[in-house]
């Protein structure tokens, strides 16, 4: 039985065979998938050994994307961004908008991109204060 995990290894994995995973090619799905890994693997009692933290990648996200503040998830951050929003003047129900396959496909880039970062990061620190 598997005592610890992390969820950049199930992350990897998702990143070779997305389809398989979560389907539609689309960073909502995976953000979808992760939270449910995670749950499982909290409910089943196995140690989170994920280093750096993942929960930080939203704030890392939105430190990196220039967002004053915000309490929208990393996958509509990067969504936003990639479908060409402007972090400072953001109105999120926009983004309720279909999305052309190429939006997504650059969400998914943008999506790699700053997880290869935030992985490498090493002075990394959350502002605690911004929501």
């Amino acid at each position: 039985m598997k005592t610890s995990y992390s969820l950049y290894d199930i992350i990897e994995r998702v990143g070779k065979r997305p389809q398989v995973y979560v389907g539609e090619r689309r960073l909502k799905n995976i953000g979808l998938f992760l939270d449910g890994y995670w749950i499982a693997m909290h409910d089943a009692g196995v140690e989170d050994a994920t280093d750096p933290d993942f929960a930080d990648f939203r704030e890392f996200v939105r430190q990196k994307l220039n967002y004053s503040g915000s309490s929208a998830g990393w996958e509509k951050m990067i969504l936003a961004v990639a479908a060409g929003c402007d972090p400072r003047q953001i109105r999120w129900e926009e983004l309720n908008a279909p999305r052309s396959p190429e939006v997504h496909e650059k969400s998914l880039d943008l999506f790699w991109e700053l997880l290869k970062e935030y992985r490498s990061t090493t002075d990394f620190e959350p502002d605690r204060n911004i929501p």
